[in-house]
């Protein structure tokens, strides 16, 4: 197996590290980064168990990081009135 840094050249394509080379790669983490991907499109944890082929959603949870920004997309979701909010 090539060693992926050296034979082909990846470089990070986001975030800090944009346009550097890849210090350490492994095929499962993309197996990782597909199943957050999901996570944070807001996929449920079931849905995520049935495509990654889980028997729980207890995995996925493994799987699925949330932000900051998640968070407060989530909360601003809320509607105050048709949530019933007394006064």
């Amino acid at each position: 197996m090539k060693h992926l840094m050296k034979d082909y050249g990846l470089t990070c394509r986001e975030g800090l590290n944009a346009g550097k080379p890849v210090q350490y790669f492994r095929l499962y983490d993309l197996w990782h980064t597909f199943a957050t991907r999901l996570g944070r499109q807001g996929h449920s944890a079931t849905i995520l168990a049935a495509i990654m082929g889980w028997s729980s959603t207890r995995m996925a949870m493994r799987y699925v990081h949330h932000d900051m920004e998640d968070k407060a997309r989530a909360i601003a979701t809320l509607n105050p009135t048709a949530a019933g909010e007394v006064k």
